[in-house]
């Protein structure tokens, strides 16, 4: 039995697929309520939103802006945002730390609750 295989892994990017109204695809949004779902919208709203704040922010107050929304949405609780490298998904402490930069979020939706992903890049 092979314990630790040390296989290179590459990292490809590519579009997030989202439904009409925004919302990232995903199977699980079939297990919302009509109104979970409107508040889940609230998740691509402030990715969305913080490519816009991030111009005048620093990175850590575009991450406190995008969980502080998020959070005060009835039915949502961010599980975990963090704003990271594109190429290495290691977390970044400034905007100019690298040429590709990427915010990864998840956030429970619902009384079940629901866990919805979903990312943003800023460049």
């Amino acid at each position: 039995m092979v314990k630790d295989l040390n296989v290179p892994i590459e990292i490809v990017p590519c579009p997030i697929v989202r439904e009409k109204d925004g919302l990232a695809l995903s199977s699980r949004n079939a297990l919302l309520t009509a109104e979970e779902r409107k508040a889940a919208l609230n998740i691509s709203k402030y990715l969305f939103d913080s490519k816009e704040f991030m111009r005048n922010h620093s990175l850590a107050e575009t991450k406190s802006y995008v969980i502080d929304g998020i959070n005060a949405v009835d039915g949502l609780e961010v599980q975990y945002y963090d704003i990271v490298d594109g190429d290495t998904l290691q977390s970044l402490e400034e905007w100019s730390d690298s040429k590709s930069v990427v915010g990864c979020i998840t956030v429970f939706c619902g009384s079940r609750p629901v866990r919805l992903i979903d990312n943003i890049r800023y460049k």
